[in-house]
């Protein structure tokens, strides 16, 4: 095979990270040079101008480190919300009261802030800042109730929920939290701090380029070129290290996290990067709704829509505690088929299993495991729960002798077992069936609880 023979590779519009790494490098070592020209001929005036600069960068660095500091503790805030992962929360803790660049950074500007316009900034800055962390708190307040965090951290005690807030179910509150860190308000605010600590920052330069101003006129221009070549060096070489960190370096450290903890891959990074995680979730996605469905599929009766015998299986093998058992048949359901035809049959069949459904709890499972066989699991009852279960079995037993939806009246036999009162090797299953024999053997449409020595009628 010839190289005529192969297809061209597709061509790909974006830039190279190794490209950007040289270009930037090409760029800084040209400002380097252009910065040495220009200091030789500033050495005259470099004592006055020294400690102007060393502030000038301080300023810029701190107004740097504030951004890098609020933007991760918004990052380790909307992780936590997302997520539930206690550890962000611990993370934006730690970052709040413990690291605490942003209060550093915030130092580091207030000591410069002897401009009037700057000092307006900065104060903006800090009030912004601060609501938006009582927002940010009380988001992960709403969520660490949600799932049931607890104890609750310290500082998260002292945020007071409104009434409404408390109202609302955990899946609202986890849905309002969401939307308090990830909705245009949030955004909005987010973007009033990093303007203010822009304007703060800018109005720092203008101030101290005016005091360098001061020192020596003379030196006005080449002071403005050494400053210009300063802030652009600092951002050459901020640019290739955020770009290789944000684009290379933590995106892929979050996707090795992310495949062995067998989570979605976070959407960042460059572009190919973000391609690549937007199909990897996608995928993910698509293999989870698979699994459910296949699940689903594999533990529901597909005519009645309970569950089958195989979940049936494993919930009575799990032995909880304060569990009853029912087990029941259709009565004469042969008969039934044999004169209304399967149709028929099975429009019964459907009618029983909704009829269960209705009149026992959610967290009870009803299950049909066999043909005309039904079963219900139900939890969190013991044997002194016998006239409830007494009045759903003969709500379900008038149900089925309604004959006004056009299907004829059927009866059913009942068996029931409570699991506080086995002993020895009795087993729900065994005993319920046992129960539900008795009934049957005297003369169906009863309902007969372990135990007992003769059936109750079901209706």
């Amino acid at each position: 095979m010839t190289n005529s023979d192969l297809a061209p590779e597709p061509e790909i519009h974006a830039p190279k990270i190794k490209t950007l790494n040289t270009v930037s490098v090409v760029i800084a070592a040209l400002l380097v040079v252009v910065s040495i020209v220009v200091i030789g001929r500033l050495v005259q005036s470099s004592n006055q101008s020294e400690s102007v600069h060393a502030r000038y960068d301080a300023c810029v660095s701190a107004a740097t480190e504030l951004r890098i500091a609020s933007d991760y503790l918004t990052t380790q805030c909307r992780m936590f919300v997302m997520t539930g992962d206690s550890s962000y929360m611990d993370a934006y803790f730690e970052e709040l009261f413990v690291t605490k660049r942003r209060d550093a950074a915030v130092d580091t500007l207030g000591l410069e802030t002897g401009d009037a316009n700057a000092a307006a900034e900065l104060t903006a800055a800090l009030a912004e800042s601060n609501k938006l962390a009582e927002r940010e708190m009380y988001a992960m307040r709403l969520t660490a109730e949600a799932i049931g965090t607890d104890p609750l951290p310290g500082q998260l005690v002292a945020i007071e929920v409104s009434p409404e807030d408390e109202a609302l179910s955990n899946a609202d509150k986890r849905s309002l939290a969401q939307s308090m860190v990830l909705g245009d308000e949030y955004r909005e605010e987010k973007g009033l701090i990093l303007q203010d600590v822009g304007n703060c920052a800018e109005s720092l330069v203008r101030s101290l380029e005016q005091k360098v101003l001061d020192h020596d006129r003379m030196t006005d221009k080449l002071l403005g070129i050494q400053i210009a070549i300063t802030v652009l060096l600092l951002l050459i070489v901020a640019f290739a290290a955020v770009s290789n960190h944000f684009l290379v370096t933590r995106p892929m450290r979050l996707h090795e996290e992310s495949l062995r903890e067998e989570r979605p891959f976070a959407v960042v990074g460059s572009y190919e990067i973000r391609r690549v995680a937007v199909a990897y979730n996608s995928l993910l996605e698509e293999a989870r709704r698979r699994g459910e469905s296949l699940k689903h599929e594999a533990e529901t009766d597909p005519l009645t829509g309970v569950l089958n015998r195989g979940p049936f299986s494993q919930l009575i093998e799990e032995n909880s505690p304060n569990t009853a058992l029912i087990v029941a048949d259709v009565d004469y359901f042969k008969q039934i088929n044999d004169r209304y035809g399967h149709e028929v049959g099975d429009a019964i069949l459907k009618k029983v299993a909704s009829t269960i459904v209705e009149n026992f709890r959610s967290t009870d499972h009803v299950c049909r495991i066999g043909g005309d066989e039904f079963a219900v699991v139900a939890t969190r009852i013991s044997s002194s729960g016998r006239k409830v279960i007494e009045a759903k079995l003969a709500a379900i037993a008038a149900a089925l002798a309604d004959t006004s939806d056009g299907l004829p009246e059927v009866a059913m036999s009942f068996g029931v077992a409570f699991s506080d009162l086995l002993t020895g090797e009795a087993t729900l299953y065994r005993e319920a069936d046992r129960a539900l024999y008795v009934s049957k053997s005297a003369g169906r449409n009863a309902a007969t609880f372990c135990g007992d020595e003769a059936p109750a009628e079901a209706q």
